[in-house]
């Protein structure tokens, strides 16, 4: 699946979110942004809508405005609760987890099966 996005450079792009989005997340104003290794997007849907959209693509909604690429994440860390997402180029980015989340990704990646 591949969607148009318009950059904050103003340039449209298409993309496919499950090969190119690390997280979306809320502003302060509430607007959305998708963040990308190299760049950052601002789409107009909700992120009800993005979390609908997406879900079927490995996104999982960690809390009321963040939602993350769990192909993109490398490591839960319970006692932070954070998920540690390893962008292509090595940079590591910490994406904060509510309790309640913390623990339902961590029963899901016990249930998963090993590689």
């Amino acid at each position: 699946m591949k969607i148009p996005l318009i950059g904050e450079d103003g340039v449209c792009r298409l993309i496919d979110p499950a090969d190119s989005i690390l997280y979306l997340q809320t502003d302060k104003t509430g607007r959305v942004r998708l963040y990308a290794p190299s760049h950052t997007y601002k789409p107009v849907q909700s992120v009800e809508e993005w979390a609908s959209l997406l879900g079927a693509a490995g996104f999982v909604r960690v809390d009321r405005g963040t939602i993350v690429n769990m192909n993109k994440v490398h490591e839960l860390d319970p006692d932070l609760r954070v998920l540690d997402i390893r962008t292509e180029n090595g940079r590591s980015m910490a994406i904060p987890v509510t309790r309640a989340m913390m623990r339902r990704l961590q029963a899901e990646m016990v249930s998963r099966p090993k590689l």
